[in-house]
């Protein structure tokens, strides 16, 4: 749960982020408004395309990055499939921060995602992409 959720349900007594400390933690805020998730969206995505990522409701933003079939890495994989990776790889940080378990770097998210979507590449007996490729597309 979020800290928000764990304050409404009585579980907690702040709402604040643990990785930040500037705002409310919900959803929302550990996905994408979270400096930590600005930082590895900018560099996945570039500043140009960072610049529109986050204009669209939380809600459709999460289902429309989800659903999406558009080609990343170079082709050999559809953007909600490495969108999914990164998007766990950020809650696994936060919960790791407030579980206080083996923390995650938060330099390390990006190298993991790039790790785990090349081994998912492999899996699938997709030919493997440099991990260089992947936020240059």
């Amino acid at each position: 749960m979020s800290n928000a959720e764990r304050v409404r349900r009585h579980l907690a007594t702040s709402a604040e982020c643990p990785i930040c400390h500037d705002g409310e933690e919900d959803l929302d805020h550990i996905l994408r408004s979270c400096p930590t998730a600005c930082e590895l969206w900018r560099r996945i995505l570039g500043p140009i395309r960072f610049a529109d990522f986050c204009l669209n409701p939380f809600d459709v933003w999460l289902m429309d990055n989800l659903s999406c079939t558009d080609a990343w890495m170079g082709g050999r994989m559809e953007w909600g499939a490495c969108f999914s990776v990164w998007c766990w790889l950020l809650w696994k940080f936060r919960c790791s921060r407030v579980l206080d378990e083996d923390l995650i770097e938060r330099e390390g998210i990006y190298d993991r995602g790039c790790r785990l979507l090349v081994e998912c590449e492999s899996t699938f007996g997709v030919t493997v992409a440099p991990v260089r490729e992947l936020h240059h597309r």
